[in-house]
């Protein structure tokens, strides 16, 4: 039976027609439909698509954003840390004990030198004037040599400051300030030539001051403090062209004063200093000053003797000077000639070297010469004359505006003395009398006294100077206005003394 059945099912099956061979175990392999159908198309939809669909799919949306959305996003690590029902320790690493005692110990050391690092580093521009001077302490300082008797008023220090409303200026004494000793008065003048031209203003140790800043006490107290403009169109040489324009500030303590004005300065402005005591010669600052910058004195000393002998480098003026402030270099001089003979030749020579060689009114030195703070040096210039120049007279003094050529700039401060003639003879004296400066040609003249005996000067034997009352203060304080006249009775003001106590 069964090998019928089996018989008959194959032998009514046609060969490669069957459906149950297509589509169950086999198919033609033009077609296999039945095993795409069946594993192919199961693979590919089920392990493939269910690969991508699953892993792959499952690995995007659940691994990868699970870590995104989770661990980026705050639920896990970033924002929290970590999932987790534990709490989290912080560690912190232990400092050193002996670590943090240096940081607290360099902290302290800090907060005690800040206000001085301040104070120091980045003074203030305006002075206060409070008698404490701690606003000078970055301020140059010139230094003097004490010149007056009275110590009160010998001038040591000095300086100057300004900005963009005010000037300010410090004075040391080598004694007490306003101790005004032997019953008299102390006084203390500070000429400021604002514009830095000597040609405007009152005419003093070669500035043209515009303004005054005066101040006068004793016994240790201030009697007047005031501040004086010059008329510009009052004689250079007239003290009384000044007029009281304020009040400055000033305190001041033992031997040093701060002087406070609303006079505003400009980057050319230059100032001198006068101290006196009542009866007592005056001391005046040795430079004329800036309130930053070199400064030199200059002190020329005439010593040509009356008759020379016409020999080559004759001597006929020294010139003295002095470094007061930063260094400079001196390159050269201007000079002014007297007389009626023109030299062949001046030769400049410092301590036997010779600086430089002129046949004209202008010199150029081969080497600059330094001029350091403190120290000092003279020049001397020396003179030739040409063949002819018998009977002639000549002299040589420093160009009064430009005497001294510098690399840079500097102020000046002139001053004179005179151990000889200004201008000698060249060989022998004239028969006749040459207003020329040279006084050998008086030799043999007479002279006659005077008979009246009455002539004075705190100056030179050759003027009156006579003084009379002149200011007094609203305090009742008496000051005198001096006034001078030349032998022709002619008057010359200008010369101002403090006097006594009323």
């Amino acid at each position: 039976m069964r090998k019928d059945r089996h018989d008959a099912s194959q032998g009514s099956r046609p060969p490669h027609s069957s459906r149950g061979l297509t589509n169950g175990v086999q198919r033609p392999r033009t077609a296999e439909r039945g095993r795409t159908n069946g594993r192919l198309l199961g693979r590919i939809n089920g392990l493939t698509n269910g690969l991508v669909n699953g892993l792959t799919n499952g690995l995007v949306n659940g691994l990868t954003n699970g870590i995104t959305n989770g661990i980026v996003n705050g639920k896990g690590v970033t924002n929290g840390i970590r999932l987790s029902y534990q709490h989290r320790k912080l560690g912190v690493a232990a400092a050193p004990f002996r670590n943090k005692l240096l940081v607290i110990s360099a902290l302290c050391v800090a907060v005690l030198l800040i206000p001085y690092v301040l104070v120091f580093t980045f003074p203030p521009d305006q002075v206060d004037i409070d008698g404490y001077f701690l606003d000078w302490v970055d301020a140059q300082i010139f230094v003097d040599v004490p010149d007056s008797e009275n110590s009160d008023v010998a001038i040591v220090e000095y300086a100057m400051k300004q900005d963009a409303r005010a000037s300010y200026f410090y004075i040391r004494t080598d004694g007490q300030m306003f101790r005004g000793a032997d019953d008299g008065a102390d006084g203390f003048y500070v000429f400021i030539d604002i514009d830095g031209d000597s040609s405007t203003g009152y005419s003093v140790r070669g500035l043209g001051a515009e303004s005054l800043a005066l101040v006068i006490g004793w016994n240790h107290s201030l009697v007047l403090q005031e501040t004086y403009f010059f008329d510009h169109r009052a004689s250079p040489n007239d003290y009384a062209g000044f007029s009281k324009s304020g009040h400055p500030a000033v305190a001041f303590k033992d031997d040093r004063i701060e002087i406070g004005t609303n006079i505003i300065l400009s980057p050319e402005s230059r100032a001198v200093v006068c101290a006196r005591h009542t009866d007592v010669a005056d001391d005046w600052s040795d430079a004329n000053f800036v309130a930053s910058g070199p400064a030199v004195r200059v002190v020329e000393e005439f010593c040509a003797v009356p008759v020379t002998s016409g020999d080559t480098d004759e001597l006929m003026l020294k010139v003295h000077v002095f470094g007061k402030g930063p260094s400079v270099e001196l390159t050269g001089l201007n000079f002014e000639m007297m007389g009626n003979v023109t030299p062949s030749a001046i030769r400049a020579v410092e301590s036997f070297r010779v600086l430089g060689d002129t046949d004209s009114s202008t010199m150029e030195f081969v080497k600059p010469l330094t001029l350091r703070q403190g120290l000092s040096t003279t020049i001397e210039l020396l003179a030739s004359f040409p063949e002819g120049a018998a009977g002639g007279t000549f002299g040589l003094r420093l160009n009064g505006s430009a005497g001294l050529i510098f690399e840079g700039n500097a102020t000046i401060a002139y001053d004179s003395t005179q151990t000889d003639c200004m201008v000698t003879h060249i060989m022998s004296p004239s028969t006749k009398i040459a207003i020329d400066g040279a006084f050998a040609d008086w030799k043999t003249r007479p002279t006659r006294e005077d008979d009246l005996g009455d002539a004075f000067s705190v100056d030179d034997a050759n003027r009156h100077n006579r003084c009379q009352d002149g200011i007094a203060g609203g305090n009742g304080v008496l000051l005198h206005g001096g006034r001078r006249f030349d032998d022709g009775g002619v008057e010359h003001t200008g010369r101002y003394c403090p006097g006594g106590r009323p």
